[in-house]
């Protein structure tokens, strides 16, 4: 659907779903956007993490998804919708490849998975 959209905002919009539909189990309550991030940070490839950068792409999914707009430039909205557009194809490369090396047999021991494998974000030396 992304990629059939004409604005940058919908499509950073649809990237960001489909990134959520990967690494989300639907648990109410607080820490969803660190636990976003951090499933997502565990299914890139070493090297290729910018915890900063997926923090800041939740943010404007959130602002679009709340508010129905944002106040950030296209420029910085268009450039955030080509790495979304990225990050996903890598992250979903990841995601068969953490199926395929360990054998997970269903959402709740990737998600386990991810979750132990996961960089600290407290600690920017981890």
């Amino acid at each position: 659907m992304a990629a059939q959209d004409t604005s940058f905002d919908l499509q950073l919009l649809h990237f960001v779903v489909a990134l959520e539909s990967l690494v989300s189990d639907d648990t109410p309550g607080g820490g969803v956007t660190f636990r976003f991030v951090s499933r997502l940070l565990a299914l890139q490839g070493q090297g290729n993490s910018d915890h900063e950068k997926i923090t800041a792409l939740y943010d404007l999914r959130s602002e679009f998804g709340h508010q129905g707009f944002t106040d950030s430039s296209r420029s910085r909205v268009a450039k955030a919708a080509y790495y979304a557009e990225n990050l996903l194809r890598e992250c979903m490369l990841g995601f068969v490849r953490m199926i395929e090396l360990h054998g997970f047999r269903s959402d709740e021991e990737l998600l386990t998975w991810l979750d132990r494998s996961s960089p600290d974000l407290t600690d920017p030396f981890a």
